[in-house]
């Protein structure tokens, strides 16, 4: 099978997300009982409200079909 190179894009975000890997899976460690109690108040209440979604997530599905 014939496998095309990834695009240069493509390498570039795989090498951002390996960088940042160790920061976030701190971040996940150091917000663990944050994460306890937040889930007991989804359970509690059925409602959860999402505040602050990051410019990246729009960027990332524009630039999407480049690569």
């Amino acid at each position: 099978m014939n496998r095309q190179p990834r695009p240069q894009g493509a390498l570039a975000i795989d090498a951002e997300m390996a960088r940042q890997h160790p920061d976030a899976r701190a971040t996940f460690t150091a917000n663990h009982s944050m994460a306890i109690q937040i889930a007991a108040s989804l359970k509690k209440t059925g409602k959860l409200l999402m505040l602050g979604m990051g410019a990246s997530h729009t960027v990332a599905r524009m630039v999407e079909p480049l690569y």
